[in-house]
């Protein structure tokens, strides 16, 4: 026993700071590396001296002890408190220490190698070292995750000696060691295990993690990433027919099913990603839509990038867990044995593979899970599509403009819809109502994307990022004109200006006239060609040869006539175009912009009429 406690007072000397001298006779070496610390130095003596240990916060004595001189005291527990240690000589105040951090060395251990574990408790880290200003050293067994994202942390390897540190804390669980959890891990969550430890009050951090440079093939998108594994049979979905419904859903909602669990995956439709890195995982966590997957690191992981996660369980409770973005599977029967993970009378045996603490070897071994159907997983899955369906961005639209725009989409359905296969051209595309609205879900063949305003651009990427099949989008940034070359936009124009002629210090875009669109882009067949181009539509009908492509190749042909732009006699050539495609095998109808049917006045072209109206929808529907 007195070696080893020499071991311990030479080891924990190395560790501290240089003693402080009090004055010629006594030096004390205080400091907090694993526990606090305090040990009086000088020439033996028969004085006796007094070490209290106090909470600040509280105003309560931890611990005290008086020894003699060249002795040291340290209070048992491990966890952070705000103490003032107060050394008494004799009874007479002799020194007064006030914990404080700022600008010392202090060293955090993540003593555990689960990466849920890690994840959970690394952020707390750096929030302890902004609260107290200290110099931060951490190691952890998953440096890699975090290093690049921490510049002010120094990350060593766990086991590397660390000199002159002011305090220590080592963050883990410690089943039934009452100093080194400030409480049973078991009756908080788990990220409060390292808030306990570090003095921290309880609010939950997501950690930032780097996403290195991508190294694995791109899958298709969209996709949802899964692991069906874990680290005990008790965390397992044990429903048998579970995941594989729940995988059938998704690839019948049009998901592509990913699973990133290194022990592979037995499902069908499943995309398998086999002895994969970290690194590769991360990459492809950060690509998917959501997560779905069992109290497990994978699901810790994708919480730390941002996705949403249905986690299915029964072995712990919903408050154990992060909470954020965690659609929690489970079933609510009170008359199951749940949770027993965090079950205060029962300690998890890691050895066990089959351990349930109250039925096992019996018909409700795993009942917690066995009785999580796919109904209520999907259930969950469908409240995350829901959330995660993103903000439309308006761009420079104000919302009356964007509402107008929206509900025209609909009209443009009204007399023939989207199907899939479709080859659809929308010239005019603006901020891609168009696509969503009117399109919407269908599983087309191709769509072009046809925007020259510049301020709608970004807006239009955006929302066609959107789209189901926003990998089947072709975006052309070119106006359509057959009769300006260099097109422009006036300085300081909105979202409804016509292209002009280029003069100086106006926006120029690049055009297009109609039939190269269709030749550059190999175009031969159009199911939906949707014209809404402010003005241009006039040098594009006017034209016989272009009238006789559209004949050709289009079956469905939809868009809007801006009248106002136009002089009388462009007026009547805008109608007698129209006209045309009903002498050539279609149904020509024209609606007013909310929707009235005015083919017959319009047909007409009386002038009262055609001034009356000043932008109306066509439709030009093939007939069978």
């Amino acid at each position: 026993m007195k070696e080893q406690l020499i071991d311990i007072y030479e080891t924990t000397k190395r560790r501290g700071d240089t003693p402080t001298r009090i004055n010629n006779m006594e030096q004390l070496d205080v400091h907090f590396v694993g526990q606090p610390f305090v040990e009086v130095l000088g020439e033996i003596n028969d004085s006796d001296y007094k070490v209290v240990f106090i909470n600040k916060d509280v105003g309560d004595i931890v611990y005290e002890h008086t020894m003699k001189i060249n002795h040291w005291a340290k209070v048992n527990r491990k966890w952070f408190t705000n103490y003032q240690i107060k050394v008494y000589k004799d009874g007479k105040p002799l020194y007064v220490h006030d914990y404080n951090a700022k600008g010392k060395r202090v060293y955090i251990a993540v003593d555990s190698k689960s990466i849920g574990d890690t994840i959970a408790w690394f952020p707390y880290v750096e929030e302890f070292r902004k609260k107290h200003q200290c110099e931060m050293i951490c190691s952890t067994f998953w440096n890699g995750l975090f290093h690049k994202d921490y510049p002010d942390i120094t990350f060593i390897n766990p086991g590397d000696s660390v000199e002159n540190i002011y305090a220590q804390y080592t963050i883990g669980i410690n089943p039934n060691e009452y100093q080194k959890n400030k409480k049973d891990y078991r009756n908080i969550p788990l990220q409060q295990v390292a808030t306990d430890m570090l003095g921290l009050g309880f609010f939950e951090v997501r950690p930032k993690i780097s996403v290195p440079k991508r190294t694995t093939k791109i899958l298709k998108k969209p996709y949802v990433c899964i692991s069906k594994h874990s680290t005990a049979q008790a965390k397992y979905w044990n429903n048998p027919n579970g995941w594989q419904e729940t995988v059938d859903y998704l690839v019948g909602q049009g998901y592509n099913v990913v699973s990133v669990a290194k022990e592979g995956c037995d499902l069908d439709n499943v995309t398998i990603i086999n002895d994969t890195v970290i690194q590769d995982v991360i990459n492809i966590l950060d690509g998917c839509e959501f997560f779905i997957g069992l109290p497990s690191g994978l699901a810790w992981l994708a919480w730390a990038l941002g996705r949403k996660v249905a986690m299915i369980s029964g072995f712990s409770k919903p408050w154990y867990e992060f909470t954020e973005n965690n659609y929690y599977v489970h079933n609510a029967d009170p008359d199951l044995c749940t949770g027993c993970f965090v079950d205060e009378t029962k300690e998890f045996d890691k050895g066990d593979w089959n351990w349930c603490p109250y039925h096992k070897g019996t018909p409700r071994h795993f009942e917690c899970t066995k009785e999580i159907t796919s109904k209520m997983a999907i259930e969950k899955i469908n409240e995350i599509i829901e959330d995660t369906k993103p903000e439309v961005d308006m761009g420079i639209l104000g919302k009356k403009d964007f509402d107008f725009l929206k509900s025209e989409m609909v009209l443009y359905n009204k007399f023939f819809e989207p199907k899939d296969n479709d080859v659809i051209v929308d010239m005019g595309a603006c901020v891609g109502t168009y696509l969503l609205y009117a399109v919407g879900d269908v599983n087309f063949s191709k769509y072009y994307c046809i925007e020259p305003f510049p301020k709608n651009i970004k807006a239009l990427k955006n929302n066609i990022l959107q789209s189901k099949n926003y990998d089947k989008v072709e975006l052309v940034e070119c106006a359509i004109n057959d009769d300006i070359e260099n097109a422009s936009f006036t300085e300081g124009s909105n979202w409804t200006e016509p292209i002009k002629e280029t003069t100086e210090n106006d926006i120029k875009v690049k055009t297009m006239k109609f039939k190269e669109l269709l030749d550059t882009y190999g175009i031969e067949r159009i199911d939906i060609l949707k014209m809404d181009i402010e003005g241009s539509e006039y040098s594009i009908l006017s034209k016989r040869d272009n009238l006789e492509i559209i004949k050709d190749r289009v079956v469905n042909f939809t868009g809007e006539i801006h009248n106002n732009l136009f002089n009388d006699v462009q007026k009547i050539e805008m109608i007698d175009s129209l006209l045309y495609f009903k002498d050539n095998g279609y149904n020509v109808v024209f609606t007013s912009v909310d929707g009235i049917d005015v083919t017959k006045v319009v047909s007409d072209k009386n002038k009262e009429s055609l001034d009356y109206y000043k932008q109306f929808l066509f439709y030009c529907i093939r007939e069978k």
